[in-house]
């Protein structure tokens, strides 16, 4: 499960990155309840826990810059999993 996130996340970050350029407070929801749902999926848990603070934040407040700061974080937890990826590959 974890390799298939792997794969599918970038398609996944891509729709999230284009939500939050557009500022669409309902698409950055939806693409990040997709991220999260699939990082569950993996249990990926530090990603879904951040993707859900996005959509969180995307339902109930106006601030870019905070989802843009957990945008940040999201990435640096993909790549935290892309590493143990790796790593389970070279065992």
């Amino acid at each position: 499960m974890v390799r298939l996130f792997i794969q599918q996340i970038p398609e996944l970050f891509t729709k999230l990155d284009a939500a939050i350029i557009s500022g669409d407070r309902e698409k950055i929801a939806v693409a990040a309840h997709g991220v999260k749902g699939t990082a569950g999926n993996a249990g990926a848990k530090h990603v879904e826990a951040v993707a859900f603070d996005i959509e969180t934040i995307a339902k109930t407040s106006n601030e870019v810059g905070l989802i843009e700061r957990k945008q940040k974080e999201l990435r640096d937890a993909i790549a935290v999993c892309e590493r143990h990826v790796e790593a389970m590959k070279s065992e």
